[in-house]
C-alpha cells in the first residue's frame, strides 16, 4: 500500500505532515521517497542521522532531484558527499548574506521596507488629525495622507490620537 505525505518541507517537528509521521507509518522494506535532500531535514547532523535509523530499520531512501538511493552502499556513499556539499553551500549562503548586510551596514544603508512617513508627513498628519471641523473621521485623514490604515496606527496608536484630538478640542 502507497501513503504520500505531501508538503513544502517534510522536515522534523514542522507541523502535522512532518517527516516524523512519515517515518512512523514506513516499515521495513518501504522506500522513503523525498523530493531534494535539504527538504529531508535543518542540518548535515540531522539528514545523516535519520537516513541512518531508516537503514537500521531496513528502509531505503530515495532522493528525487539528485538521483540517491541509499539501498546500495554506492548510493550511501554518494548520499553523505551530496549531504556535506548542501550543507556547505547552505553556510556559504548564510556567510555571503551577513557579509553583504555588515557592507551595506558599513554604506550606511539599511535594509527593509522604506518608512511610510517622515517627519514632515508626521507633522502634516498632526495637524490634520487636530483640524476636526475638516477631518471628523481618523479614515478621511488616512485617505488624505494616502497610506495604509495599518501604517497609519502604526505611527499613531489610539491614545495618541485621542491625545491630539482633545488638545484641539481644548485650545477652541
Amino acid at each position: 500500500m502507497r501513503k504520500n505525505f505531501y508538503g513544502e518541507s517534510l522536515r522534523l517537528a514542522s507541523g502535522p505532515a512532518t517527516i516524523t509521521g512519515a517515518l512512523d507509518y514506513l516499515r521495513k522494506g518501504d522506500t522513503l521517497v523525498v523530493w531534494k535532500l535539504s527538504r529531508l531535514a535543518r542540518s548535515l547532523t540531522q539528514v545523516i542521522q535519520t537516513a541512518a535509523d531508516i537503514h537500521e530499520r531496513g528502509i531505503a531512501l530515495k532522493v528525487l532531484t539528485q538521483n540517491i538511493g541509499t539501498s546500495t552502499s554506492e548510493g550511501r556513499l554518494f548520499f553523505h558527499m551530496t549531504a556535506a556539499f548542501d550543507e556547505f553551500q547552505r553556510e556559504l549562503i548564510v556567510e555571503n548574506t551577513r557579509a553583504g548586510l555588515a557592507a551595506a551596514n558599513r554604506r550606511g544603508r539599511r535594509g527593509g521596507r522604506p518608512k511610510a512617513m517622515n517627519e514632515q508627513a508626521i507633522k502634516h498628519a498632526e495637524t490634520l488629525l487636530k483640524d476636526t471641523a475638516n477631518y471628523p473621521f481618523i479614515g478621511d485623514v488616512i485617505d488624505q495622507l494616502g497610506i495604509g490604515r495599518t501604517a497609519f496606527y502604526r505611527y499613531f496608536p489610539t491614545d495618541r490620537i485621542k491625545a491630539l484630538r482633545k488638545e484641539h478640542s481644548a485650545e477652541t
